[in-house]
């Protein structure tokens, strides 16, 4: 049986003055990645407050309207019942 070495189609070339800097090079990339994925989480955070509190101001808005439906009804019932009595509730 014949085998073949399968070539390889990675090379390195190693530059020994220059890698201490590669390294300090690598450890900033690792820094600044674990950085960006912290900002990202606390980015999640906000935006996860801020839906919730959009949906607070749309329930609130959605509860002020209800009242005010309430109040323009019983103020419509109040002026029909004066209306009804001749306007003399007063006397």
């Amino acid at each position: 049986m014949i085998t073949t070495l399968k070539k390889c189609r990675f090379f390195e070339w190693k530059d020994e003055e220059h890698e201490e800097d590669a390294k300090e090079d690598m450890s900033e990339m690792n820094n600044l990645r674990r950085m960006i994925v912290e900002v990202e989480f606390l980015l999640s955070q906000r935006h996860s407050k801020v839906a919730k509190s959009e949906k607070d101001v749309f329930d609130a808005r959605k509860a002020i309207g209800m009242y005010r439906m309430i109040v323009a009804l019983l103020f419509s019932y109040l002026v029909f019942c004066v209306l009804k009595l001749g306007g003399n509730i007063l006397s």
